[in-house]
This record gives C-alpha cells, structure tokens and sequence, in this order.
C-alpha cells in the first residue's frame, strides 16, 4: 500500500505537470491568438467576429445564429430604414455551445440593447466533445488557432490583439440567386434533423438568456422564415420554452408575426435560406418591431456614426 508521504509526492506531481500544462497552453494562446479580426490574420469566422473591430459601445443590436441568421438579418436595411446599429454574429451550421462563445465574446465591449437568438440553431445536435471543446477553446485559444503555426510570423510573439478590422455588411451575407421551392405549401419535409428540444440545448438556450440579462440586454427568441427548416413541433418547442423563460418567441413562419414569403422566388436553395427579396421582407418586419418596441435611439445624422452613412450608401449600390 502506498504510504502516505508518497500519495503527497504524487498529488504534488500531478498538480506541477498540471500547472506546468496550463501555463503552456496559456503562453502558446498568446503568440498564436490573431492579432486582428481579419482573415488575413488568422481569425476564423472573420465575418461573425468582426463585430470585435466595431468601436466599443455603439452597437444596438445583436443576432446570434447560424446560417439562417446570416441570409435573414440585414444590418444596413435597419440602418437605412430606422438608424439602429445591429450586427450578425452568425456562422453556418453554428451550434449553441459556439453561439454561446461568440455571444460572451461580442459582448466584450459591446453592450446591447436587444439581443435576438435565431432558434434554428437549437435543433442542430452537439455532442459533449463540442461542448467541452468550446469550453476550453474559450479559456485556451490556442486549442482554436493551432492552425495558425503554419503562418506565424516574429510580430505573433510580441503584439497584444488590436482588432480593427470589421465586415461591411456587418455579418449579413448577400444571395440574389433563385432556386424554387417545388411544393411552396410543404413545411418541414426536408428536414432531417430533431423536432425536440434536448436538454443540453434547454441548458444552453436558457444560459444565453440569464446572460443577456445579466448583462442589461432583453434576449428574444426569434425563427426567421424557412419552408424546409420550420414544423410546428419545432415551434411548440420553443415556445414552450419562452414561455418557462419568460422571454418573447417571435416565430415569422406562422402567427401574427407570419412575414409572407414567396417561396418560388424568395429563397436561393429551395425554401432552407432566404435570398436577397426574401431577406429584405424579414428585416423590414424587424426594423418595424424593434423600433416600435424598444427605445432605440436614431443615429442617422450623428457624426459619430457616419462609416454606416458611408456603408449604406455603398450598400444600396451593391444591391442595386
């Protein structure tokens, strides 16, 4: 049997290769962290991360989401429209455990008013790998980065992270493109994924919402249009669960918040994303919502604000 003074070796052994192990990772996360928000630098998911170059405190509103999130929310149309800054941080196939990790991120210096979760996102399954991993990656980033060792360069091993360097469309992606939805009164037949809501998603979904109010931001549940994507079980789901949250559910695929899609020209993939025409129908109907619900202040013709004058005129030329 082991003696007592060597079970002490040991622990003291394991705890030294433990924190030699922690202060590794800690010193590898530093030199190997993009220095910037661009792609050029290293930063994966620049366009979702960009929100990182925008100056601190003068974003509004906040999406988090995957791929759904990215094709619906225009960030400029709400510009133009109502003068509420907002940004897409939203990326494709984007699991709760890493919308998690971007919402913490965003919020890092930026304090939104309103921060919508698009609950497509919430169906897509993760295993407890994605979960622990995200975790670390959050407290390590080189377990995120580890990458970048190909690309390193002398300026890695002495810069701090400055980032400044954000995305035009502020996350939002543009499609003009057209592939019809071959039976526009169908929904969810080409879903292939879970119409209930599991307990990690409950887990997360509920933390995103504790933390949005933690924070002095009001989290709305939000299901943007889709033909393949949506069912009513989906619905109920998460319904239910706004209701246990005591959060507001806007689903735009039914109701009175129903925006009208038509799904032989609105959407680029057959009814699973929208297209341009079908982006700018949903975020008008947001622009609407938000400014009548919130007091958001209008920034148009703030001085402070005039790269967003400037992004939404080149906007209106781009989607001309």
């Amino acid at each position: 049997m082991e003696s007592r003074g060597e079970t002490l070796r040991t622990l003291r052994n394991i705890l030294a290769i433990v924190g030699v192990t922690i202060a590794l990772l800690l010193g590898l996360s530093a030199i190997f962290q993009p220095k910037d928000s661009s792609d050029e630098a290293g930063m994966i998911d620049a366009a979702a991360n960009g929100i990182l170059g925008e100056p601190a405190n003068t974003i509004d509103v906040l999406f988090i989401g995957d791929s759904e999130a990215y094709s619906a929310f225009s960030p400029l149309q709400i510009w133009g429209e109502h003068g509420i800054t907002s940004y897409v941080c939203a990326t494709s196939g984007q699991r709760l455990p890493y919308a998690n990790a971007l919402l913490r991120r965003a919020t890092r210096s930026q304090a939104p008013r309103v921060v919508i979760i698009e609950t497509n996102m919430a169906f897509s399954a993760f295993s407890i790998n994605d979960l622990i991993s995200k975790e670390l990656e959050g407290l390590f980033p080189v377990l995120r980065f580890h990458d970048r060792w190909k690309s390193l360069t002398q300026d890695d091993l002495f810069l701090q992270p400055s980032y400044t360097c954000s995305d035009n469309l502020k996350g939002f992606r543009i499609n003009t493109g057209i592939e019809e939805e071959f039976d526009p009164h169908r929904t969810g037949s080409g879903n292939y994924r879970i119409n209930y809501l599991p307990a990690t998603a409950r887990y997360y979904l509920r933390l995103m919402v504790e933390y949005c109010r933690s924070i002095g931001a009001t989290p709305i549940l939000m299901n943007v249009s889709s033909s393949i994507n949506w069912t009513s079980e989906r619905h109920d789901a998460i319904q239910e669960l706004a209701i246990e949250l005591d959060v507001e559910f806007i689903d735009m695929n039914v109701g009175p918040a129903k925006v009208e899609i038509d799904w032989m020209t609105e959407t680029f993939d057959g009814g699973d994303h929208l297209n341009l025409a079908g982006a700018q129908k949903v975020t008008s109907f947001v622009g609407e919502y938000l400014s009548a619900t919130f007091d958001l202040v209008d920034h148009r013709g703030d001085s402070g604000y005039q790269n967003w004058e400037e992004l939404y005129s080149w906007y209106q030329e781009k989607i001309a």
